[in-house]
Order: structure tokens, then C-alpha cells, then sequence
């Protein structure tokens, strides 16, 4: 059994018998292996890293969903891609467009994502993909709308995106989203 002393001092309370010195070797590696996870960039704890692409966003003004002031937009849909985007390292630029420009946007290639409160039907399925619903009009009833964003078919965005909007909701972010600008729901 190896005996070492490592507090200053000699009396036996400040010494401690250490049963093995790879133990002792073990011990520290886990400590400084900790120390490194806690100081690594927020990079390595993204689920999925989009590596800062740019994502091209076209919407039309539709409150609360998209708005825009003087090329500024915001919105309930501009503030839930921004956190998905938080999370995912992705960058969106947005373009304003008539409602009826937006799935042959997406189609064209012209913008990769349309937002703007577009309802998820069978028909705008057939052209395009949607991201998991992000927000239920009216749920449970014959008049309920499922919101999703619109992108090309089979876009490599779509998986990122269900992830981040996962997250968001387990996080807690999109019920906060969801309370600023549904105050009274």
C-alpha cells in the first residue's frame, strides 16, 4: 500500500493511505476529463450543428405569425426558427413574398423554408414537405388546423428541424414563445 501525503503537514490527520496509485491517476483523469466538458464550446452539445448555414425564409406579413417594420421581422413564427436555430447553429435571412409565391418559392429553390401560418393539407403535401406541426388551431374539432414550415421535398433541413422544434418544446422555450404572443390563451 503506497502512503501519501498530500496536504502540507506531517501529522497523521493529513496523511491518507491511497490503496493503489493508478487509482489515485484514475481519479484525477476523470477530474480533468469533467473540467474539459464543462469548458467545451456549446458546439459539442448541439444534437445537431448545421455549421451556421443560412437558411432563406420567405413569408408574407400575417400577424402574429410573420411581421415586418422597415426590414426587421418578427413573430410568432420568426421567434420559434430563432430558437430552433439557436439550437441547431443555423442563420435565417428573410424575404418578404406574396402568400401565393411561397410553396412555388420553396418548390423553385428561391427560398429553402416558407413560414407565415401555412395549414399542413393533403393537397400543398403533394408539392412540398412540412416540418412536424408547430402550432394546432383548434384541435379537436372539425375545424382544426395543423401549422407546419413548408420546405422542398426531401430537404435535408426537415430532420434538423423537427429536432430543434423537439427541444424547444421540452426545453420550455416554445411554451415561453407561445405565452408572448398567445398572452390570453
Amino acid at each position: 500500500m503506497h502512503t501519501l501525503n498530500y496536504f502540507e503537514g506531517n501529522s497523521s490527520s493529513t496523511t491518507r493511505k491511497v490503496k493503489s496509485l493508478p487509482t489515485l491517476i484514475w481519479i484525477l483523469g476523470l477530474a480533468v476529463l469533467l473540467i474539459l466538458a464543462a469548458c467545451a464550446p456549446a458546439t459539442l452539445n448541439r444534437p445537431i450543428d448545421l455549421k451556421g448555414k443560412i437558411i432563406r425564409v420567405g413569408g408574407e406579413v400575417y400577424a402574429p405569425m410573420f411581421l415586418s417594420n422597415n426590414g426587421t421581422y418578427s413573430g410568432f413564427d420568426v421567434d420559434v426558427l430563432t430558437a430552433i436555430c439557436n439550437l441547431i447553429n443555423c442563420k435565417l435571412r428573410y424575404q418578404q413574398l406574396p402568400f401565393d409565391n411561397l410553396l412555388s418559392g420553396v418548390i423553385a429553390g428561391k427560398i429553402n423554408l416558407a413560414i407565415s401560418g401555412i395549414t399542413i393539407t393533403n393537397q400543398r403535401e403533394k408539392t412540398v414537405d412540412f416540418t412536424k406541426p408547430y402550432l394546432i388551431l383548434n384541435p379537436g374539432t372539425p375545424e382544426e388546423d395543423r401549422l407546419g414550415f413548408a420546405l422542398a421535398s426531401g430537404s435535408d433541413l426537415r430532420s434538423a428541424l423537427n429536432t430543434g422544434l423537439d427541444l424547444i418544446r421540452s426545453n420550455g422555450t416554445y411554451d415561453a414563445i407561445y405565452r408572448k404572443w398567445f398572452p390570453s390563451q
